[in-house]
């Protein structure tokens, strides 16, 4: 079974549920290829955290925040860490990851080579899924997306808008989550030397798969 597909049915369902959803991500890329700060922010309705965090539970982890650290290698940062507020019937979690070198190439990839520094990410992407859900409207998911590169962008496929380094993303609906792809090359300072390597999306993974696990805890009871 093609995980990404259950799980993106299940977020379609649990959005229309329970609310609506915010997600907005921010990598600042370094010149080495390393991610100097990356920051994934989830705003969503206190309906769908609570089950998010029951969910880690049943996991075996003491909570949602503990299942998305356990998911990032602290040797490999120099910082990892996880906030989370409640407001009314809003709930936020936000993950914040500093001097990151990952070892794990399995949905986004920095690479450096000839100059160049190039920057993919399809934890967001997946176009198999776009007719799944049985017609499911998830119009109040939003996604946005940016990259800092190190130099200026020569090349940014499908993004709302570059401006010198800085390439945004941005999308609404079930394409948000199925059609976005960040593929973006940029200049390489000199003076800088290093093999390319992949970055792991597995926080944004996680989290995407849990909402599976809470649809399926949800529909059991």
């Amino acid at each position: 079974m093609d995980t990404r597909f259950s799980a993106t049915a299940a977020l379609a369902v649990l959005l229309l549920l329970s609310g609506c959803a915010t997600v907005s991500v921010e990598s600042d890329v370094a010149a080495d290829g390393t991610i100097d700060r990356y920051e994934l922010d989830l705003n969503t309705s206190t309906t769908v955290y609570g089950l998010l965090n029951q969910a880690a539970v049943d996991e075996g982890y003491e909570s949602l925040a503990g299942q998305l650290r356990a998911n990032i290698n602290a040797s490999n940062a120099d910082n990892v860490s996880i906030s989370q507020s409640l407001d009314g019937d809003r709930a936020s979690v936000t993950l914040v990851v500093t001097g990151w070198d990952p070892v794990d190439a399995e949905r986004l990839n920095v690479t450096r080579t000839d100059g160049t520094v190039v920057y993919e990410d399809t934890t967001f992407y997946n176009a198999s899924v776009g007719d799944a859900g049985g017609g499911v409207d998830v119009t109040d998911f939003e996604l946005r997306y940016v990259v800092n590169m190190p130099g200026d962008v020569q090349r940014a496929e499908g993004a709302s808008s570059v401006n010198g380094s800085t390439v945004t993303y941005e999308a609404s609906g079930r394409s948000a989550f199925t059609t976005t792809r960040v593929y973006v090359e940029s200049d390489a300072p000199t003076g800088v030397l290093s093999p390319g390597f992949g970055v792991a999306s597995a926080v944004v993974a996680a989290l995407v798969a849990t909402l599976a696990v809470a649809l399926v805890a949800r529909r059991s009871r």
